[in-house]
């Protein structure tokens, strides 16, 4: 049987987000008939080693906004890191 591919797409692997609860589901899910992938898009979070000593793979997109940047340039940015 072939192993079926899940991709996650969070904004980081941080507490208090979906990524957290993303990569619980992923930890829980059969090594055997899932390969499971995050696609990052705001660079790298606090979650990224427990990802990784999981066996789960990460890739990142992008890196994290300025913390004081305008909204308009922010959401072309994250639109952009989508589209990629």
């Amino acid at each position: 049987m072939t192993r079926r591919r899940v991709s996650y797409l969070p904004a980081s692997l941080s507490p208090g987000g979906t990524g957290r609860q993303m990569l619980s589901l992923a930890e829980r899910l059969p090594c055997d008939r899932f390969y499971v992938e995050f696609v990052v898009l705001s660079g790298s979070g606090v979650y990224d080693e427990r990802a990784r000593a999981a066996g789960l793979r990460i890739r990142t997109v992008g890196q994290a906004p300025a913390p004081n940047g305008r909204l308009p340039p922010r959401l072309w940015r994250r639109a952009s890191k989508a589209l990629r």
